[in-house]
């Protein structure tokens, strides 16, 4: 793996998207700048809200996600490079580890972690559908989900949801494209038995995504479903 890693560094040399250090797309020294979100948002309409959960205007909707943690802003310039480097370049899946830490370190500091794992609460990495994740070569969602299970001690649900639509890119859609554009798109087999759930996303612009994996959790028996999201478009 060491080997591989050294050819492919020669062959494609990586430098820091922070301050063009060689070696790693996001040195350690980076990393540790890159500053949280501070506040809360409303899972529904993702106005700030005060622990996270629906607001006011919200609370009285059947909204399948309960609480919803996001870490940064995609308007942050460097936030913003490392996640389209990270989806779209085939060999930044090595920013998996410190984009997940940085999901981690902001899930564990609402404090809701050992209400998590007292819940048995399962991660759900959203899914791609078998296409897709051939093309890109791999799932970016589910590879943060792994970082963050390990950081965080909560198991994966593996083969729980499947992507079994082609969607468009989601890019340049309005909040009501984005909707149909996804609706029917993801499947549960089975039945869920009132298991608990923390959603996995790299990005969230509208919740069109988080809302149709969370309904169509819901739909077969999930009781509580929670999102955790990198950033925030």
């Amino acid at each position: 793996m060491k080997l591989i890693k050294t050819i492919k560094n020669f062959l494609f040399p990586v430098h820091c998207l922070g301050c063009n250090k060689k070696g790693d797309y996001l040195c350690p020294d980076c990393l540790n700048k890159i500053t949280l979100i501070s506040h809360n948002f409303c899972p529904k309409c993702l106005k700030i809200s005060s622990n996270g959960r629906l607001c006011p205007n919200c609370k009285n909707s059947s909204f399948p996600v309960e609480k919803i943690i996001i870490s940064l802003y995609y308007s942050n310039p460097l936030v913003a490079e490392l996640i389209k480097k990270y989806k779209f370049f085939p060999f930044a899946y090595e920013l998996a580890k410190p984009l997940g830490l940085l999901l981690s370190k902001a899930i564990k500091e609402t404090n809701a972690l050992s209400y998590l794992q007292k819940e048995n609460f399962k991660i759900i990495p959203v899914p791609l559908t078998k296409k897709d994740k051939a093309k890109r070569g791999f799932n970016q969602t589910y590879e943060l989900a792994k970082i963050v299970s390990q950081e965080l001690n909560l198991p994966i649900s593996e083969n729980t949801i499947f992507k079994i639509k082609t969607t468009k890119p989601q890019v340049g859609l309005n909040a009501q494209q984005r909707k149909n554009n996804l609706k029917n798109a993801f499947q549960v087999k089975k039945n869920l038995n009132q298991e608990n759930f923390l959603i996995i996303d790299d990005i969230i612009t509208t919740g069109s995504t988080v809302y149709q994996v969370a309904k169509t959790l819901k739909n077969k028996g999930a009781n509580q479903i929670w999102a955790a999201i990198l950033a925030k478009g």
